[in-house]
């Protein structure tokens, strides 16, 4: 088989790219909102956090940060009495794995406190420009932040790692690559067999043009499908072919009808000869033989003009 000239490849091509195209782009939209929205999701839980925080320590549970009039001196002791990071406000559990940290640093730059699950060496975010109580994030080698300054110059932040969320979306989009990948087997055989049932009354029709070239002129496509355009064509085809049984019909009597009625002067025509050779005869003889075959001749002669005026 030509797959470049099959009908039903072609079809199958251009459904395969169809419906490609359309995977392709619906998978695309549905990658970058389900992506948009995990990554969403986690700056909020981390803002939710912060403001637990910054509301916490407003409220001076635990380790109330120090205010704009106390002695500078004081800030930079580090944690103040009682200041118990990891169970603040019970935002940061050490006792269950969690990807969320904080750290708080005094107005001065030193750290006042940090969850037990923080890592090492997080920098204090600068605050050029920054507006104070306006939330900020910030990304830094692998991990997540948003911070705030509070009117007195303190900062508080919560970070994250962002391993979990690239793992949450590395197996949404190995799920999304199967499933479309499933979609796409799918539909390419509903395509398949979909286009394969539309041909199918071309097959028919070509497996009786075959036998009918072959002599069989009683054969006949007979599709039930005479609603559609290839059934409509069948209808036609069956017509014609119902025609020139017709024709082929009334050709083989007419050529019987013919070589009957030329039989005939021929067959006069060799007896009279035979009979004007078999022994001596005498001019009138003669004459009446060649006048008998004269007149067979006529006949055979009106009769081949009418062939040929019929095959013009």
């Amino acid at each position: 088989m030509n797959f470049r000239k099959s009908i039903r490849w072609r079809i199958q091509s251009w459904h395969g790219l169809l419906l490609l195209a359309v995977i392709a782009g619906f998978g695309a939209m549905t990658y970058r909102l389900q992506s948009n929205n995990t990554w969403r999701r986690a700056d909020s839980e981390m803002e939710i956090r912060l403001g637990a925080l910054t509301g916490e320590l407003g409220r001076g549970g635990g380790g109330r940060p120090p205010h704009e009039d106390e002695d500078p001196e004081d800030q930079q002791r580090g944690p103040r009495p009682g200041f118990k990071a990891p169970e603040l406000a019970g935002i940061f559990d050490p006792s269950e794995p969690s990807p969320y940290y904080f750290q708080i640093w005094s107005r001065n730059g030193p750290l006042m406190g940090k969850s037990a699950g923080a890592p090492d060496g997080v920098p204090s975010p600068a605050q050029t420009g920054a507006t104070k109580l306006t939330k900020a994030f910030r990304d830094r080698d692998g991990f997540r932040e948003t911070y705030i300054f509070t009117p007195p110059g303190e900062c508080l932040l919560v970070g994250r790692s962002m391993a979990p969320v690239r793992a949450e979306i590395h197996d949404f989009t190995r799920k999304l690559v199967a499933i479309s990948a499933a979609v796409m087997v799918l539909g390419l055989s509903i395509g398949w067999w979909l286009s394969g049932r539309a041909l199918r009354p071309i097959a028919e029709i070509s497996a009786t043009a075959a036998r009918i070239a072959e002599g069989n002129l009683a054969e006949r496509i007979g599709t039930r499908e005479t609603e559609s355009e290839l059934g409509q064509l069948s209808t036609v085809l069956d017509h014609t072919f119902q025609r020139l049984d017709h024709a082929f019909a009334e050709q083989a009597r007419f050529t019987s009808d013919a070589a009957h009625e030329l039989r005939t002067p021929v067959s006069v025509i060799l007896g009279q000869a035979q009979l004007a050779l078999a022994r001596e005869r005498s001019v009138e003889e003669h004459r009446a033989t060649i006048e008998t075959c004269q007149r067979a001749a006529r006949r055979m002669h009106s009769l081949i003009e009418s062939l040929l005026d019929l095959s013009l």
